[in-house]
């Protein structure tokens, strides 16, 4: 089964936190293996932002010859770094807003659980 959450309500939460602490959350910071999904949130909202050259994907995906695609071992190995980078900025955000993918799990338990987090 596929895990999504819509945009929609990513950028509805993002706006409640904003009105919840004024000021305190100026600008957001999507993760997401998507590039059409981080487009699409930052078209609805500027100030949730996320990283155009990057190129994040499901990286046991990368070794299965089913998916069709050949994939060189540099490819591979940029992904898996953008992933973990990915990982890491989410880990050290202020507020997390963890969503049905199974990164922003892995940040909320590599944080201190007395961190900002909630799931949508």
């Amino acid at each position: 089964e596929h895990r999504m959450t819509h945009a929609t309500d990513i950028v509805q939460c993002y706006h409640k936190f904003q009105r919840h602490f004024p000021g305190k959350y100026p600008a957001g910071y999507i993760a997401s293996d998507s590039k059409e999904e981080k487009r699409l949130i930052n078209e609805m909202d500027k100030t949730i932002y996320y990283p155009k050259e990057m190129s994040i994907f499901h990286t046991d995906l990368s070794t299965r010859s089913s998916t069709g695609q050949v994939m060189s071992k540099s490819a591979v190995h940029e992904g898996i770094l953008d992933a973990y980078a990915e990982v890491a900025v989410l880990a050290d955000s202020d507020c997390l807003i963890a969503s049905q993918s199974m990164y922003s799990f892995l940040a909320h338990y590599i944080r201190d659980e007395a961190a900002c987090s909630v799931y949508i």
